[in-house]
């Protein structure tokens, strides 16, 4: 199968056109007309993820991050992204176009957090803004909690008084977007990463922040994506790959 087709199904629900006008969403290596049996599924392209599709035999990863994304004059020997092309794998990058799709990203998170009522919010140039209810109203150190739980991660929030019942969600760095959901009428907020000012500026606002992970609030994608593909080409071998870039203690 030509990798032409497998780009052409993602930009049939995820469209690369709508991508963040500062991403690079698309194909990072590689030709159009590969052809490609085995994908493996990966949210980062690292040493490992190439070292796995080597192992696999696969021709091509796909990625949630784009290893070209700021400006590269130089391709250093024993990066992944030179281990990929010498080793003939194509890369292509699904990001922002991943984030901003029904079903993607941002609503994969909020199926982890089991949200009900789920509405698209945008700040103008960001539709990764999900927000949607809980089944119960918690406490903030009850939702804190239920978020760790749920993403098997270690939160950091900010405190409120607030009971909590409407949450807004934006995967992977939002922490900029929490005026954004206590103007939308949420009581807590989840994200990847949140800065000092960005918690200082929830605790102000009396919404919780809960700052959960990069990584783990974007790493389901991998599997949902991988399921999306089997469905639609059965003829395909895919392989999920999952590479934690730091560990709590």
């Amino acid at each position: 199968m030509k990798l032409k087709v497998i780009y052409d199904y993602i930009d049939s629900f995820a469209p690369y056109s709508t991508q963040w006008s500062r991403d690079n969403s698309g194909l990072q290596t590689g030709s159009f007309d590969d052809d490609i049996s085995r994908i493996v599924i990966s949210l980062d392209l690292t040493l490992g993820a190439v070292a796995f599709a080597r192992e696999k035999g696969a021709q091509l990863i796909i990625n949630h991050h784009p290893v070209l994304f700021n400006k590269t004059g130089f391709v250093e020997r024993g990066t992944p992204l030179y281990e990929a092309v010498r080793n003939s794998i194509d890369v292509l990058a699904s990001h922002t176009n991943l984030d901003f799709a029904e079903g993607g990203v941002n609503d994969t998170l909020c199926k982890m957090l089991s949200l009900g009522n789920v509405k698209t919010f945008s700040d103008g140039e960001c539709d990764c803004l999900r927000l949607g209810e809980l089944d119960n109203f918690m406490t903030d150190t009850e939702f804190a909690s239920y978020v760790s739980g749920k993403l098997s991660t270690h939160c950091v929030y900010t405190p409120t008084d607030r009971k909590i019942k409407k949450v807004m969600v934006c995967s992977g760095a939002g922490g900029e977007y929490v005026s954004n959901a206590y103007d939308f009428g949420a009581d807590a907020f989840v994200t990847g990463e949140a800065r000092h000012h960005e918690l200082l500026e929830g605790k102000r606002l009396g919404i919780c922040l809960v700052s959960a992970g990069h990584y783990e609030t974007e790493d389901p994608i991998v599997h949902v994506l991988k399921e999306n593909l089997e469905e639609k080409f059965r003829r395909l071998e895919i392989f999920e790959y999952h590479e934690k870039p730091a560990e709590y203690i």
